[in-house]
């Protein structure tokens, strides 16, 4: 019985896990395609929507900094730009940890 109730709750987290990375890709892609018709504030919205779900993805970042960019908001660029460093830098510092405590 615990099996099965340690079964069902890591096959409910992974599927979350994977719903929103598929959702950040959909999210991206369609402000992809709203920037490419030229409607940036559109893009900034499906940009920061697929930031919502994936802060960690450095495509999703450059995308949302550089529609920032060209809607000259510079400060909003740069924020986000070094939030993206801040938990690449967390994530880096966190695995030499663990690969010097191993």
């Amino acid at each position: 019985m615990r099996k099965a109730i340690l079964m069902a709750t890591v096959l409910s987290i992974s599927t979350m896990l994977f719903a929103q990375t598929d959702s950040a890709n959909y999210f991206l892609q369609k402000g992809l395609d709203e920037k490419t018709k030229g409607r940036l504030m559109e893009s900034l919205k499906q940009f920061e929507r697929a930031y919502s779900y994936n802060k960690t993805d450095a495509k999703i970042v450059t995308e949302l900094a550089s529609t920032y960019v060209n809607l000259r908001r510079y400060g909003q660029a740069l924020l986000r730009w070094y939030a993206f460093c801040a938990v690449t830098l967390l994530v880096i510092s966190s695995e030499d940890s663990n690969e010097s405590a191993a």
